[in-house]
């Protein structure tokens, strides 16, 4: 009996960690975008972020951080913060400054004198950190791709902005895996990140549990072993699967529900 409330207890921890995870991602949407995608040396562009947050969400001021990876000839300015709300923090006990509905941040991208004409790609990465009504989530990072021409300096550098999209990763790449090497490769690549999920620390108190109850039912049978750990195995998967389905579904209404008191219990 210890065991079995050992084992619902680390389940369900590790489903409202993922729970959580779905929510955020959906009530915290960003876009960025350059103000120009031609420029010259010795040039400034704008480059803009816009937060939109979720209703009855919101983003805290000293949590946003708008931050151009290291590469040569570019060079980010200060960032210009749009005026926030201001909210009293019951845990902190003191005012807070936040952002409701949506937030718009911009920045100047400076460009050196000597840099040579071609084609860049900027990475801006947006770090944020959000609450909903009833829960706060853990600060969180994504990087962004932004193109830039850069062109000689008598050459007109008009044009209109272009908004820019997370580079390739994690679902990209099971994607482009499933486009390049077919099936095949794509199983492959799932079958390497479950493995990869099998070594966090949730997962850590499940072995003992579960090589001691299948070996007790087992009793030397190895056939009989091998059935068992493919229910169990086939139990979590199905299980997991119709929770992801619900959670992609539903969204942040997903990672609300199980945020709520009475599901945490």
């Amino acid at each position: 009996m210890n065991y079995r409330r050992l084992m619902v207890a680390v389940g369900l921890g590790c489903l409202l960690a993922a729970a959580s995870a779905f929510g955020q991602g959906d009530a915290f949407q960003i876009e960025t975008r350059l103000s120009e995608w031609l420029a010259s040396p010795g040039g400034t562009l704008t480059a803009t972020v816009t937060l939109n947050i979720a209703p009855d969400y919101y983003a805290y001021k000293h949590g946003v951080k708008v931050q151009l990876e290291e590469q040569t000839g570019f060079t980010l300015g200060t960032v210009e913060f749009p005026e926030a709300q201001t909210k009293s923090d019951p845990i902190l006990k003191r005012d807070i400054e936040i952002y409701v509905g949506k937030a718009v941040f911009t920045a100047p991208v400076m460009l050196a004198e000597d840099l040579k004409p071609g084609e860049y790609e900027l990475k801006l990465k947006v770090t944020y950190e959000g609450c909903s009504q009833t829960a706060c989530f853990m600060p969180k990072t994504k990087t962004f791709a932004l193109p830039v021409e850069v062109i000689e300096s008598d050459t007109t550098t008009a044009g209109t902005g272009r908004t820019a999209s997370p580079p390739p990763a994690g679902q990209n790449r099971f994607q482009q895996a499933l486009e390049q090497k077919g099936i095949l490769g794509a199983l492959l690549l799932a079958f390497a990140a479950g493995i990869g999920l099998s070594v966090t620390p949730c997962v850590y108190p499940m072995i003992p549990i579960t090589v001691s109850v299948i070996g007790a039912k087992s009793a030397g049978r190895p056939l009989s072993g091998f059935f068992l750990s493919l229910v169990y195995v086939l139990g979590i998967a199905i299980t997991y699967a119709i929770l992801g389905v619900a959670a992609a579904s539903t969204g942040a209404a997903f990672g609300a529900m199980m945020q709520n008191p009475i599901a945490i219990g």
